[in-house]
C-alpha cells in the first residue's frame, strides 16, 4: 500500500508491508526531494537536534575520559601502567558491552521493538536518554576529587555503563524523529555533530589546561561536569518540545 501526502507542497512517499505494516525504509523515487531540502528537513528537525546536542555532549564526556583516562590514573591515582591497562581493560570490555546491548534491551522493553507509532518509540528513547544522563551527572562530578583508586575505578565503572548505555536509544530517537527517507542524512548528520561537537576537542582543550596548570585535575573537571548538558537536552527531547516545535517545518517529523 502506497500513500502520498504533501507537507508544505513538499510530497512525501510511505510504503507499507502488507506482513506488519512497517514503514518501508524509503519513499517513492518520484516524490524525492532535492539535496538541499533533505538537508534542510534534517537540520531543521528540532528534534533531531536536541537529540543530537545532546549525543555530542555525551560524546564530550566519554571521548574526553578515554583519551586521558591512562594519563589520570597513572599520574593522579598513583596507578602503575600495567594496573591501569588492566583495569581500562575490564571496564571498557564489561562496562562498555553491558552498557551499549543494556540500553537497547531497556528500549525494547518499555516500547514495542515495531511500534506502529514512531514518534512514541521517539519520546520512549528520548526519556531512556534522560534517565541515564541524569544517573550519570552524580557518577561524573565527583570524579575529579576522588584519590581512592577503587573508589575511582567503580566510578569509572559506573559512568562507562551510564554513558554507553545511552547509545542506542540516542540513534533510535535520531533515527525515529525523521523520515526513513532522511535517515541515511540524519545518521552522518549525528556522526558529524557528535564529533565535531564531541570528541574532537576534549584531547586539545584538556591539554591546554594541563599546560597551563601543570596537573590534569582541572582537565578532568571539564570533561565529567560537561555531562551536564545531556540532561538539558534531552529533557527537552523527552518532553516532546522538538516535536511542538517542528510543526509548520518542513518534512521530516513522522505522523
Amino acid at each position: 500500500v502506497v500513500s502520498t501526502q504533501s507537507t508544505w507542497g513538499m510530497p512525501k512517499c510511505h510504503s507499507k508491508s502488507l506482513l506488519g505494516g512497517d514503514e518501508a525504509a524509503g519513499a517513492c523515487k518520484a516524490a524525492e526531494l532535492p539535496a538541499l531540502q533533505k538537508v534542510a528537513a534534517v537540520l531543521l528537525n528540532p528534534q533531531f537536534l536536541l537529540l543530537a546536542l545532546g549525543q555530542a555532549a555525551q560524546n564530550f564526556c566519554l571521548g574526553g575520559l578515554i583519551f586521558w583516562m591512562p594519563d589520570y590514573m597513572a599520574q593522579v591515582i598513583g596507578l602503575s601502567k600495567t594496573e591501569t591497562g588492566l583495569y581500562l581493560g575490564a571496564i571498557t570490555m564489561f562496562g562498555s558491552l553491558t552498557g551499549a546491548i543494556g540500553g537497547g534491551v531497556i528500549l525494547d522493553k518499555v516500547t514495542p521493538a515495531r511500534s506502529e507509532r514512531p514518534v512514541a518509540r521517539g519520546l520512549a528513547a528520548s526519556r531512556l536518554c534522560f534517565v541515564l544522563a541524569l544517573l550519570a551527572v552524580p557518577i561524573q562530578m565527583p570524579m575529579a576529587w576522588v584519590t581512592s583508586p577503587s573508589l575511582f575505578i567503580l566510578l569509572c565503572s559506573a559512568s562507562s555503563l551510564t554513558l554507553t548505555a545511552m547509545l542506542a536509544p540516542m540513534q533510535i530517537g535520531m533515527m525515529v524523529a525523521v523520515e526513513p527517507e532522511h535517515r541515511g542524512l540524519a545518521m552522518a548528520f549525528s556522526q558529524l555533530f557528535q564529533h565535531a561537537l564531541g570528541d574532537l576537542w576534549p584531547p586539545v582543550l584538556v591539554g591546554c589546561i594541563k599546560d597551563g596548570t601543570g596537573s590534569l585535575h582541572g582537565g578532568l573537571i571539564l570533561v565529567s561536569w560537561w555531562i551536564l548538558w545531556s540532561p538539558l537536552f534531552f529533557g527537552l527531547a523527552s518532553a516532546g518540545v522538538g516535536y511542538q516545535l517542528a510543526r509548520g517545518l518542513p518534512p521530516g517529523i513522522p505522523p
